[in-house]
């Protein structure tokens, strides 16, 4: 029960300050700003604390959140190994919003400061959840909020050329990530008729290298993507995820 509490709340926490964020986007002042910076700093604790119990008690954490259909649902497994990165995130997140407090009100538009806190806030849950994804479906939803929102990120300081470049740049590679890994999962699904994120039997040794290389290259892309953006100025790293089973 209060494993539930600690992430639906800090779930909530997300969501919901990016929706408001972005709803009141024009008119939020930088004492709004710094609320919802420590709001988010409160959920990344609660994220924090609910990895922690995992990890030093071993224990295993599941959530059907919402299904679609019985393929295509939004389903999460936690165990120590995710929760070990979920951990990294969490930690590495809350330190962004403390340092974001100064760092966000240095330039930009009062519009564009908002947006900025929103799109943090999505990317930082995004990234908590594709690590506790227990399919794919759910996982490259996650990963495409991910690519989305550091893009905007990346592009708060857009007055600078390196800037622009950059940014193109990372929007190019992530949605060739994308691409690949979802031609990936498709195969994976095509063999198991099933989106969970499992082990693959019974294939070619054509087929698995080819899933292989599939999601080799999508995963590397997305590094490259990290790698081209060293120059500029972004409030969280991007953190890849791995599989855990």
């Amino acid at each position: 029960m209060m494993m539930n509490l600690l992430f639906v709340c800090g779930l909530c926490v997300f969501f919901g300050l990016a929706l408001a964020q972005i709803v009141f986007v024009t008119k939020a002042s930088a004492v709004v700003r710094r609320f919802s910076l420590w709001a988010m700093l409160l959920a990344s604790i609660l994220f924090l604390a609910f990895s922690l119990n995992i990890v030093l008690h071993n224990s295993t954490f599941s959530l059907n959140l919402y299904e679609l259909t019985n393929d295509l649902r939004f389903s999460f497994l936690v165990d120590r190994l995710a929760a070990y990165f979920m951990l990294i995130i969490s930690l590495v997140s809350g330190v962004a919003c403390l340092y974001s407090l100064g760092y966000i009100e240095h330039n930009g538009t009062n519009t564009g400061k908002n947006f900025l806190v929103a799109m943090m806030s999505l990317f930082i849950i995004s990234m908590l959840l594709i690590v506790a994804s227990d399919n794919t479906f759910s996982f490259l939803f996650f990963w495409e909020i991910m690519s989305s929102t550091s893009f905007f990120m990346v592009l708060f300081e857009r007055e600078k050329p390196d800037t622009r470049k950059s940014a193109l740049f990372y929007f190019v590679m992530t949605q060739m990530s994308t691409v690949f890994l979802m031609f990936g999962f498709i195969a994976i699904h095509h063999a198991t008729g099933s989106f969970d994120i499992g082990s693959v039997t019974g294939v070619s040794p054509f087929f698995k290298g080819a899933v292989f290389l599939s999601l080799f290259i999508g995963f590397g892309s997305k590094r490259a993507s990290c790698r081209s953006i060293n120059g500029c100025l972004m409030p969280i790293p991007p953190v890849l995820p791995t599989f855990r089973r």
